[in-house]
């Protein structure tokens, strides 16, 4: 596509984040935060306890990200009064 002249955003499952896809693709997938591709089993088990079916393919990512949010609200609330800057430094300090 790249070499067709394509300049658009790819955007697609976590296999994206792979070495493989941005070698041909030149980048990864827009929405890509290069979280592992599948889930461990036991988020699996308990997801499948809960839904009554397997995770669908951004179960995982979405799981991932949530917690990630969630541990910066509590990092930055952790002064007293927690606010979106807070949580922002939080998440751009890497230390999640």
């Amino acid at each position: 596509l790249r070499e067709g002249g394509f300049r658009g955003e790819f955007w697609g499952g976590p296999d994206l984040c792979a070495l493989p896809f941005r070698a041909l693709a030149g980048e990864p997938g827009s929405w890509c935060f290069g979280g592992e591709a599948q889930p461990d089993p036991h988020f699996a088990r308990e997801y499948r306890k809960i839904a009554g079916a397997k995770p669908g393919p951004f179960a995982w990512p979405a799981y991932l990200g949530a917690k990630t949010l969630l541990e910066a609200m509590k990092e930055a609330g952790k002064g007293g009064k927690i606010s979106r800057e807070g949580v922002w430094l939080h998440l751009l300090s890497g230390e999640h």
